[in-house]
């Protein structure tokens, strides 16, 4: 065997195979394809499916539950094993070396480990359970069945018929007994009847008749609320020996003891080969589950009552479809059943050989898994029926789950079969199989992790590395078979394996996707099964998941589990030092995470770049472990446009490889003799490699992402909001006229103006001012802008995820009157109140009409039917002007908490600034790679909304009195286009929807590459933009349509705007639909992506101008300055989530985004067509999109608009906003010093424009002329970013009669970038190929 090492002696690198025939000779591999199968199926398929999903399903709606756990199995479970299975089988090492690939992420292995240690010890404790029912199982009478062993008590449950039993002859039934007859008494003791006193008597209510008989017509069992089954008794009494509490120890149960030593003995002979001869064992172990199931399900069929039972299990109740918490069940259950996030997954397929098709082995395991859930319900729920037709009783009587199924429910119900003793041994010893199975690879997954992390010193040591972590375990294991230990297995399992394995898949999803790149690690998937399955369509559905459906899945369950996470108990609350305990655990396996990127930080050299590059990249001995797959590896990631991130050993000579990929750069074209750079572009699912034609910011993966980024910016909250209710209030479809009137006038150019402004120049908002220094201060003023709206507009979002996490209940917390917070104002007081037959006061009281005077009844409209008969329902409500709908308390009571002022703060709203906290990590982790990133981020968020516009119309237009809605609506009134004040609003709407002088649309398009056509871009987003307003209008009055009719009210008097709309009224009339819920979490997902997608745009703008303004500085370090930023904006933003929040988000929205945007408007199209030059423009465009576009006549339109049409519109908007001005409320007028606070955010945007013109001025030396012509003239950098496209761009400006504006630099050929010199400013005549005129002076037309 020939390999390298690399010198610390972390991992051998083995060029050859051993003669056993496993291509990795030091590790070893699985002997056949059938090992890694059942060990991966028996790993799987353990206790939960049979004890768990059956009892689940039956409780979430039957067979209708399989709808959602079928959705959740594709889109969180398969994902996920697939993930592991292939990660593990690439890397042939272990949960904690694999992270090789990601050093920083190791913390997520050693967290895996810790979980599989707790779950290690407390699992192998109900396999403990098994051992001793399996030996409790041979004997001809089951000691579960009757109630005369010593470990009974009196209120076990069979003990009433026993002494009911006359002769062996039942009695039950009779309604007369004699004297010598037993009954059961108050204190379980069993008693003739002639022993009782009268008083005995009366208080078992049995009558004494003449002579010696006794009427027990009334008698029942005192005793029968307190009845335990004999079967429990067994459990809890004879084998748990269970105390009353977890700090009542009371020493060892040694029966316990020497089962636990027998099931560590029977895993370490098992696992003392590894997986030579575990894989072995599982050719029983994991195939006689299987064998049991058939058996028992072939007798359930045979048995009186099965068919009750498995009509039970599948019977569907689609009404449970519409309950978020069935959702949760289902992605909790398929999470857990695969055993994703263990580490185990990993460990098994790391065995495997480097060829073998994990593809297919993924599918297949977690399908299998997934069927063998459903058989078994089937088989359980068949004995189950039949247990209950012996026992007369319900079905969902003798139902359980968990240890109540497995040692007390189906104990009883084979107690009822013909020969009970066989078929206790063959559902024991399926238990015990299905449980070691799963053993197996926890322990192997620790001893595996252990040797890969040592493998020098302890790979030939392994088996004493496995007896040497089974005897602790059985150590520790020993408290677990206390007479406490019950309790203990309760809390190892509640805090052992609870939300930190939620944590570890994320994680894993995040960081494989997004740092190590999805499309890297689809290579590394290439490498082992080939093209054929990685280029068939259908596998573009795995990254796709992988990159935002899995973690966005797993991170919902795992925010909802915290939302509904209550401390676990078991008979009884868990004292506090359990919980310290408990916690403790949790600490210890997820705090690995941020300890071990700490120490890679600090063990790092040089700056914070440097050291996030080194742990965030690839080790050198990353790769496949043997020396040809390297090879092979090697050659399909250059092949495929990504690096493989290790060095290849002993490879092609000048074909090393860095140390580590630089995960910070963009991509560059790849070549076998040149292969350092890291695609950029990583979380992407297009498989077809593209290189940036701009290498230094990056372009967008593809023209959808851009279409799309826009789309998702224009597209906002007030498309949803805003829009419909103005269209109504401006005269319904007569609205549509001014509306398209503007758009064609003012939208439209504005939009396309900046869209090709950033696409030429390829800078952002202040670079790219270079055409024209005077004007950098509207920029400047751009950025204020973008970065007071984006702390306000994440306030927005804070508010729609505060509502999502709020539907995620049966009821939602607006519907009615009974809330804490609510108050006597609430509209529904009233209604209650008479629904009950009862008087509203005026304090808020509900009183009897009988306690009220005769005066009082008159006066409030009681009617006396009779001598105290009352009617109410014509009674009136002396609250009624001052009545708040109970969705209108929530917002402002409960979600907002809004204090009466302005001046009083009061405390910080926490749930509310816990839900700020997630929307800036949501925009944090979107825009982490910047527009790579969030380019595919808007795949969802820009899509999903017009999904659900779509599933809402449809509803709508079911609901009665939608048309109602509707007409109000569209309806014209052709007056009001005579108003002037329904043009403004039009121009503002249209104006502000756009999204124009914010600055976004030139940051969006800077990253386009430099032909895109901008021009049919800017026509299909401005003009779908204004298609989904509309849209929204049918959508939103159709439902307002449906809740006037229900409220018996005007259309007029339930619709609203803004935050009334979206977070009372809609709220109010989702109420009213059936399923409330689902449309509830579909209207707020909705609102939470159209407020998701504008975020990114605006805080990338500001990112962006940052990075640009300082390339240097910055470039290198833009993941810090985008945490900057938004560690800022959430600080800042925290002002708007105290008591006087609101206040301060108005006051930030009205003064923050108000007339200054209308400002730069103006100043772009002025500074642009008149100072720049239209016709140098023109040809900047030309250079983009070519002749063919801009020769077309209709292209004057837009010359004639940005010089003349829209600048006037912009400024008549304008003056009509001054002379209309009126200062911002909010319950009334603000403070003065409010007010200057707003003025001063105002002046803190507009101050700029003078500031710079000044600056400008000043540092020009030269005569006044002189400084005019250098601050109004683009700077010598100006122009395209490409060489190459700046030469293009001299040729068509030369060639048209206008002048490029900057400097021709060429640098590196006609492929290369523009100098650093240029860059900077600073032009040699070495680096000028081409004189240019600076500015043609002419070109003012």
């Amino acid at each position: 065997m020939a390999g390298g090492k690399e010198a610390n002696g972390a991992v051998t690198l083995i060029s050859s195979t051993s003669s056993s025939g496993d291509e990795n000779p030091v590790r070893g591999n699985w002997g056949n394809k059938l090992d890694f199968l059942l060990s991966s199926l028996g790993y799987a398929v353990g206790l939960g499916n049979v004890w768990r999903f059956p009892y689940l399903a039956y409780d979430n709606g039957g067979g209708a539950f399989l709808i959602p756990y079928v959705v959740m199995l594709a889109f969180a479970g398969l994902p996920l094993f697939f993930m592991e299975v292939s990660f593990g089988q690439y890397a042939s090492e272990g949960p904690i070396s694999a992270w090789k690939a990601i050093p920083m992420m190791r913390g997520v292995g050693f967290g895996m480990l810790a979980v599989s240690l707790y779950v290690g010890i407390y699992y192998n404790v109900i396999i403990t359970y098994t051992i001793y029912y399996l030996f409790a199982s041979f004997t001809s009478e089951l000691p579960w069945i009757g109630c005369d062993h010593e470990w009974n008590t009196v209120n076990c449950s069979e003990r009433f018929k026993e002494c009911l039993y006359d002769g062996g002859d039942p009695v039950i039934g009779m309604t007369v007994l004699n004297a010598t007859h037993n009954v059961i008494v108050g204190n379980g003791s069993c008693l003739p009847l002639e022993n009782l006193t009268t008083e005995s008597l009366a208080a078992l209510r049995i009558q004494s008749l003449d002579g010696d008989e006794y009427d027990i017509s009334r008698y029942s069992d005192p005793l029968r609320t307190y009845r335990v089954r004999s079967s429990e008794e067994f459990f809890t009494r004879r084998m748990l020996q269970q105390t009353e509490s977890i700090g009542d120890f009371n020493g060892v149960s040694w029966q316990l003891a020497l089962c636990l030593l027998l099931a560590w003995v029977i895993v370490f002979l098992c696992l003392i080969k590894g997986v030579k001869s575990s894989g072995k064992v599982v050719y029983v172990t994991a195939t006689f589950p299987y064998l049991v199931l058939v058996i028992l399900f072939v007798l359930g069929l045979t048995l009186d009552g099965h068919e009750e039972g498995i009509r039970f299990f599948i019977t569907p109740d689609w009404t449970h479809l519409s309950d978020p918490g069935v959702w949760l069940d289902a992605a909790v259950q398929i999470f857990f059943s695969l055993s994703a996030a263990w580490g185990g997954l990993i460990t098994l397929a790391s065995y495997n050989k480097f060829h073998n098709n994990c593809y297919v082995d993924s599918v297949f395991v977690a399908t299998a898994n997934c069927v063998t859930s459903v058989f078994a319900g089937f088989v359980i729920f068949s004995i189950v029926g039949f247990m209950a037709k012996q026992l007369d009783r319900e079905v969902d009587e003798v139902v359980a789950e968990g240890f109540s199924l497995a040692f007390v429910a189906y104990p009883e119900a084979v107690a009822l079969l013909p020969v009970p003793t066989l078929w206790a041994i063959l559902f024991f010893l399926m238990l015990l199989t299905l449980g070691l199975d799963s053993q197996f690879t926890i322990i192997e997954t620790i001893v595996t992790a252990i040797v890969d992390a040592f493998p020098e010193k302890l790979r030939k040591r392994k088996i004493y590395v496995l007896g040497g972590l089974c005897c602790f375990c059985y150590l520790v294991g020993l408290i677990c078979v206390s007479r406490s230990g019950i309790y203990w297995v309760n809390l190892l399992d509640s805090y052992g394996a609870s939300f930190p394995l939620l944590i570890f898949a994320i994680c894993e999803c995040a960081s494989i996707s997004w740092v190590y790149g999805s499309r890297r690690f689809i290579n590394d998937i290439r490498c082992m099964i080939g093209d054929g399955w990685v280029d068939f369509p259908g596998f573009y559905w795995w990254p796709i998941n992988w990159c935002i459906i899995t973690p966005a899945l797993l991170s919902f369950v795992l925010i909802f589990n915290w939302m509904s996470w209550s401390p676990p108990e078991y008979d009884g609350e868990f004292p506090w030092w359990a919980h310290m305990i408990g916690w403790i655990m949790i600490s210890l396996s997820i705090g690995w995470i941020p300890a071990v990127m700490l120490y890679e930080f600090l063990i790092g050299k040089g700056g914070v770049a440097e050291r996030w590059r080194a742990m965030s990249s690839p080790r050198a001995t990353w790769g496949p472990a043997l020396q040809s797959h390297r090879q092979e590896a090697w050659d399909t990631h250059v092949k495929h446009g990504t690096t493989m991130g290790g060095k290849l050993e002993g490879g092609i000579e000048g074909n090393d490889h860095a140390p580590y990929d630089n995960a910070n750069e963009p991509a560059v074209m790849y070549t076998p003799e040149d292969n350092k750079g890291y695609d950029e572009d990583a979380p992407v699912t297009s498989l077809a490699f593209k290189g940036d034609e701009n290498e230094e910011r990056g372009n967008w993966g593809n023209k959808a992402d851009f279409i799309l980024s826009c789309l998702g910016y224009a597209v906002g909250l007030g498309n949803v909001w805003r829009f419909p209710y103005l269209t109504y209030e401006s005269g319904g479809g007569a609205f549509l006229i001014p509306y398209f009137i503007m758009l064609m006038f003012a939208g439209l150019p504005m939009f396309f103006l900046e869209v090709s402004f950033g696409q030429y120049c390829s800078q952002g908002p202040i670079k790219a001012w270079k055409s024209l220094p005077m004007m950098r201060g509207v920029a400047y003023g751009m950025m204020v802008v973008s970065a007071t709206v984006g702390i306000s507009y994440n306030i927005i979002i804070t508010y729609c995820i505060r509502y999502l996490i709020a539907s995620f209940t049966t009821k939602l917390p607006w519907v009615d009157c009974d809330n804490p917070w609510n108050t006597k104002y609430c509209s529904y007081k009233f209604r209650d109140c008479v629904d009950n037959g009862t008087v509203f006061l005026e304090d808020g009281s509900c009183v009897v009409p009988e306690s009220l005077s005769p005066e009082e009844r008159i006066a409030f409209g009681v009617v006396e039917i009779a001598p105290g008969n009352y009617s109410v329902e014509n009674i009136t409500d002396p609250l009624a002007k001052m009545r708040v709908r109970p969705s209108e308390e929530y917002w402002k009571l409960e979600v907002r908490r809004e204090s009466a002022s302005m001046g009083e703060t009061g405390g910080i709203v926490w749930p509310l600034a816990g839900c700020l906290a997630l929307a800036w990590i949501i925009v944090f982790f979107c825009l982490i790679k910047g527009i790579k990133s969030s380019g595919k981020v808007v795949y969802v968020t820009a899509t999903f909304p017009y999904l659900v516009l779509c599933v809402l119309l449809v509803l709508g237009l079911t609901l009665p009195g939608h048309e109602k809605g509707i007409s109000f609506f569209l309806t014209p009134d052709w007056e009001k286009v005579a108003d002037p004040q329904v043009w403004l609003a039009a121009g503002v709407q249209i104006f502000y929807s756009l999204s124009a002088a914010w600055g976004g649309l030139i940051t969006l398009a800077s990253y386009n590459k430099f032909h895109n056509n901008c021009y049919a871009d800017s026509m299909f987003v401005a003009l779908a933009n204004c298609f989904t307003s509309v849209f929204a209008g049918f959508v939103i009055f159709s439902i307002v349509g449906f809740m006037a009719n229900e409220l018996d009210q005007e259309v007029s008097e339930v619709v609203d705007q803004g935050y009334g709309l979206a977070f009372i009224a809609y709220p109010e009339a989702v109420a009213l639909l059936p399923a409330p819920p689902v449309w509830s979490i579909l209207f707020f997902l909705m609102l939470l992506t159209l407020g998701l997608d504008s975020e990114f745009a605006i805080i990338e703008t500001v990112v962006t101008a940052l990075v640009d303004e300082f390339p240097d500085t910055l470039r290198q370090r833009k993941p810090l300055v985008l945490v900057c930023v938004c560690t800022i904006g959430y600080l800042l933003g925290l002002i708007c989530v105290t008591e006087a929040g609101p206040y301060w988000a108005d006051l930030l929205d009205q003064y923050g985004a108000s007339f200054s945007l209308l400002m730069f408007a103006v100043f772009e199209c002025m500074g642009l067509m008149w100072i720049y030059g239209a016709k140098r423009f023109k040809n900047d465009i030309r250079a983009m999109v070519g002749d063919g576009w801009v020769n077309f006549p209709i292209f004057h339109w837009w010359v004639l608009n940005w010089c003349a049409i829209t600048p006037a519109i912009l400024v008549f908007v304008l003056i009509f906003n001054w002379t209309n001005w009126s200062d911002p409320e909010h319950n009334g007028p603000y403070p003065g010093w409010a007010r200057a606070i707003g003025w001063l955010i105002i002046m803190a945007t507009l101050i700029w424009i003078p500031v710079v013109w000044v600056y400008e001025f000043v540092r020009t030396p030269g005569t006044v002329y002189e400084r005019w012509h250098a601050m109004s003239t683009p700077r010598p950098e100006w122009g395209p970013a490409v060489a190459q496209f700046r030469e293009e761009a001299f040729e068509v400006h030369r060639k048209n009669g206008t002048t490029m504006g900057g400097r021709l630099v060429l640098k590196g050929g006609p492929g290369g970038h523009v100098s650093d010199d240029a860059i900077n400013g600073k032009v040699t005549d070495a680096d000028r190929s081409h004189d240019n005129p600076a500015y043609d002076e002419t070109d003012t037309v």
